[in-house]
């Protein structure tokens, strides 16, 4: 059954900006709403990393067809961006879609490049009118593939994860600074000055303990 689209093609939002915000809010917002954004050592070897895996190509063997550089879109959830690799196996009939994203460094502790995937499978699934249970990463640093399952807890959190972004953008307001040891890895660091921003709270809500509003009789 066909889907109904929800969103036009200049209301799609990258797919990137998710794994942005799962990672951190104000970088996703400085990067949308400022359109801010500076390189350093790690975001450049990880462009240089996919610089490769995105040129389109397409090859087949054995029953197993290969898609490089795929770009995806899902008119329903108004998202868009590029698969790595898609890999297409037929198994007697038995379609099998199976989504890849290639990261240069080593598994996250967070959820945001499972969020990335999740969101890439959404598109395929409503492209190729399939279910897709399971994605997969390549990583760099360790050159081994990690499996994980699109369950319905992080297809959830995946549609908070675009709701979110989606709310952000139409607010126009960016989201507040607030430093963590991940800041000292961001490439944005020097221009969002996390750490004056936090003081600059701290001497708000100083003053506003110790002189609190006079209440309205």
């Amino acid at each position: 059954m066909p889907i109904e689209p929800m969103y036009t093609e200049d209301e799609l939002l990258p797919i990137n900006l998710l794994q942005h915000w799962r990672f951190c809010q104000r970088q996703c917002g400085l990067l949308a709403l400022d359109n801010i954004w500076q390189d350093n050592v790690l975001t450049t070897s990880g462009m240089l990393f996919h610089e490769v895996v995105h040129l389109p190509d397409e090859e087949s063997d054995d029953g197993l067809h290969i898609v490089r550089g795929m770009r995806i879109a899902s008119f329903r959830y108004g998202i868009t961006g590029v698969c790595d690799v898609v890999e297409i196996s037929d198994d007697s009939g038995n379609r099998s879609i199976l989504p890849i994203e290639y990261k240069v460094g080593a598994p996250k502790r967070d959820r945001s490049d499972d969020v990335q995937l999740c969101a890439q499978a959404l598109c395929l699934e409503e492209m190729m009118d399939c279910t897709i249970r399971y994605g997969a990463f390549f990583y760099g640093k360790t050159r081994r593939r990690l499996l994980i399952e699109l369950d319905d807890a992080l297809r959830t959190e995946t549609l908070e994860t675009i709701a979110a972004v989606r709310a952000m953008l139409e607010s126009g307001q960016l989201p507040p600074a607030q430093y963590e040891p991940k800041c000292l890895s961001c490439s944005l660091l020097d221009l969002c000055q996390p750490k004056a921003h936090n003081h600059h709270r701290l001497e708000r809500y100083m003053r506003e303990l110790y002189n609190p509003p006079s209440e309205t009789k």
